[in-house]
């Protein structure tokens, strides 16, 4: 408990400009966040296109792939 009571009196001392400092961490914290499980996601959605297109690609099904890609 005693570096969470540090942390409260550290930012009592500092005062009113600690509160724009900790709305702009929110904010960095909650794009990072959104980032985060949009691009996991793509990715997934990325792999999973790729393992359909791959066999295409493979078997000379060009303008397959390139409708499916299409779509994408």
């Amino acid at each position: 408990m005693d570096i969470y009571s540090t942390l409260i009196n550290f930012f009592q001392a500092c005062g009113l400009f600690m509160y724009p400092i900790v709305v702009v961490l929110a904010l960095g914290v909650a794009i990072a966040v959104e980032r985060y499980v949009y691009l996991t996601a793509a990715r997934a959605t990325n792999q999973r296109l790729w393992k359909q297109v791959m066999p295409m690609l493979m078997d000379g099904n060009y303008r397959q792939a390139v409708a499916l890609t299409e779509k994408s």
